[in-house]
């Protein structure tokens, strides 16, 4: 199955977001360090949607 750019960058930043949660409740971050990597990743997830917005349809061929 082909998967369009913009799915895969969503589904790596919802990857990285669950792999944050599960070290900081598996005491492998402390408190300060994984919020600092939640609002990096918010951030990234917020400027990286500015760009999906623009980015050609779903739909559309990703190679062309």
């Amino acid at each position: 199955m082909i998967t369009s750019p913009i799915s895969d960058v969503r589904t790596a930043l919802d990857q990285l977001q669950a792999d944050v949660e599960a070290w900081a409740s598996g005491g492998r971050l402390d408190a300060a360090t994984a919020g600092e990597l939640r609002r990096h990743l918010s951030s990234v997830r917020e400027r990286f949607e500015v760009v999906a917005d623009r980015w050609p349809s779903e739909g559309a061929d990703d190679a062309g």
